[in-house]
């Protein structure tokens, strides 16, 4: 269901082994952002385990030592379109991304 590469793996493994999957609303803008497009949803991966009060919201998977915290809706349990996460560095900046994860309507 996951594939995890290996710089993204390195990452993680420095920094606790955890990450959590999430779809989160954002406002859509133009340029100045004076007239908003309207509001979307898009994946966001961030390192870390979820609060106590937000776990039943999860469901944790294991690969590779590493456990992913994922909403389940949002995740399709098709095998033959694993959910990719992988790392990008810009300057001395990792950001994590992911690649494959839509909202289930």
């Amino acid at each position: 269901m996951f594939i995890i590469t290996d710089a993204a793996r390195q990452f993680i493994d420095r920094k606790g082994r955890h990450i959590r999957i999430s779809m989160e609303t954002f406002l859509t803008c133009n340029r100045s952002c004076r007239a908003p497009q309207g509001l979307t949803l898009e994946p966001v991966i961030k390192l870390g385990q979820p609060l106590p009060e937000q776990t039943e919201l999860f469901t944790p998977a294991e690969v590779d030592g590493i456990t992913i915290w994922y909403d389940s809706g949002i995740v399709p349990d098709v095998p033959d379109q694993p959910i990719r996460i992988s790392v990008k560095k810009t300057l001395f900046v990792y950001e994590l991304q992911v690649d494959g994860v839509k909202p289930h309507p």
